[in-house]
């Protein structure tokens, strides 16, 4: 096997750049959609056993979260490499990303799995209650060595996807999602003939599933004929500082951004909460419905991510404004008819979460009919927002990407949300417009960031 196999196909054209961004949108999106299967199932599966073990699931997955916002995102950037390298056909080059991404990733995770033993006075210190915070730690503990399944995993699963195999992660993402509620039934309930260890065996189960995971990729990238000829698991590469470097400098940026972008929304959060307990709940109601249904442009941003890299790597860089405007297009319209739907039925969707019938989520349902709208609206600015930065991403620029994100978040959003609540009429509902605002910001200064480069040629 030489050091070149052939280039990834070209594509051409604004239709074809659509048609290849709507194909691996839907399994790219079942991806996303896997994982927050895998947390609702936890919940409603511990559930069972009690408001604190519930309350506990909760913080500890939070926790998980935070991890996998910081940690997860500097190794996942090794795609836009592969992706970027296969389009030159250097096979050499992509298994070096790959490989460099999975070195990075054992390398996050075991701070990772240390840090969590020290979780619960961690969470006493912010006023937890001492028993939910022990429980909090037992979950985080149990659950970290699945930190390294899905490290490994989730590196060759974007490695697999950059190739533009989307399907494989698909299937094994729900495969996983299978397998974990089958071992919560057996581990915390004690079925099967598995001894009872409730909230733990939650964690356990997550852990069996984590590595599940990884076999399965692992057999997936050794037997696939499109991806067994790069042998990113037997022909190691020597490591490289540079490559590391190009991986931190990319994904640093992402990471810190990332970490500030759930920042802002837990601040809103607790600002809304201060502001009306029955507004944080429709707005909880809102954020949730969208942002189910954001998981398709999630999955679209990632096949645009992956086909800018192609582009970049060919040195097609005038033709990524179009491949922008494609998944931009296509996300407008998925998200414009989300947002009539919740302009036009808002109580329907609001009784999916709340019972209309009963008097005492009445305030609740009146917030979150007049808001759900307003929400929607928003998630169309952070959609064409979320795609440029993407694009962007794939063409080796996150530094500025991501400040001008949190200087649109922080800088417009929060202060415009205070400001038309506590100063004007609107109300409560200039929460959202002020998020609204900072959609709109963002989506215009990417968007340009994203014109410029690729008619300017800007280096980033």
């Amino acid at each position: 096997m030489g050091d070149v196999l052939d280039a990834a196909r070209p594509v051409h054209g604004y239709r074809a750049m659509a048609v290849r961004l709507l194909l691996s949108a839907f399994p790219l999106a079942g991806v996303y959609l896997a994982d927050l299967a895998v947390e609702a199932t936890d919940t409603a599966m511990v559930g069972r056993l009690g408001a604190t073990e519930v309350a506990a699931v909760g913080l500890g997955a939070t926790i998980v979260f935070l991890y996998t916002v910081f940690f997860m995102s500097i190794p996942s950037t090794a795609d836009v490499f592969v992706a970027e390298r296969n389009a030159q056909g250097d096979r050499r080059g992509a298994i070096e990303a790959a490989q460099h991404g999975l070195w990075l990733s054992v390398a996050m995770v075991i701070p990772a799995m240390i840090l969590v033993w020290w979780l619960e006075p961690i969470l006493r210190a912010t006023g937890q209650k001492p028993e939910i915070a022990a429980l909090a730690r037992d979950y985080a503990v149990a659950v970290s060595p699945a930190f390294l399944g899905w490290a490994t995993f989730s590196t060759l699963d974007f490695f697999v996807a950059a190739l533009n195999r989307p399907g494989i992660a698909f299937a094994i993402a729900w495969i996983g999602v299978g397998l974990n509620a089958l071992g919560n039934y057996a581990l915390i309930y004690g079925n099967f003939g598995f001894p009872r260890l409730g909230l733990v065996g939650a964690a356990y189960a997550t852990d069996l599933a984590a590595f599940a995971n990884l076999l399965l990729i692992v057999i997936a990238v050794s037997i696939h004929p499109a991806i067994r000829p790069y042998r990113v698991l037997t022909e190691i590469q020597p490591l490289r500082r540079s490559v590391f470097r190009e991986l931190l400098r990319l994904g640093l940026p992402g990471s810190f951004g990332g970490l500030l972008e759930v920042a802002y929304i837990t601040v809103s959060a607790l600002l809304i909460g201060r502001y009306s307990a029955d507004l944080l709940a429709a707005s909880q109601v809102s954020l949730s419905f969208n942002l189910f249904l954001f998981a398709f442009v999630s999955g679209l941003s990632l096949g645009l991510t992956y086909l800018v890299a192609e582009l970049n790597g060919h040195g097609r860089v005038r033709e990524i404004w179009t491949a922008n405007l494609a998944g931009q297009s296509i996300a407008f319209v998925f998200l414009a008819l989300v947002a009539i739907l919740c302009l036009a039925a808002p109580r329907p969707i609001v009784g999916l979460f709340l019972s209309l019938d009963d008097p005492t989520n009445q305030a609740s349902i009146d917030y979150a009919t007049t808001v759900i709208g307003v929400v929607a609206l928003a998630r169309i600015l952070h959609g064409i927002r979320w795609l440029s930065w993407r694009a962007l991403k794939g063409m080796r620029d996150t530094l500025v990407p991501s400040l001008a994100s949190i200087a649109c978040s922080w800088g417009i959003g929060l202060p415009l949300g205070l400001w038309l609540v506590y100063r004007s009429a609107l109300g409560g509902v200039g929460f959202m417009l002020g998020d609204l605002a900072a959609g709109g910001a963002g989506a215009v200064v990417l968007s340009l960031r994203l014109w410029r480069m690729t008619h300017l040629r800007i280096a980033p």
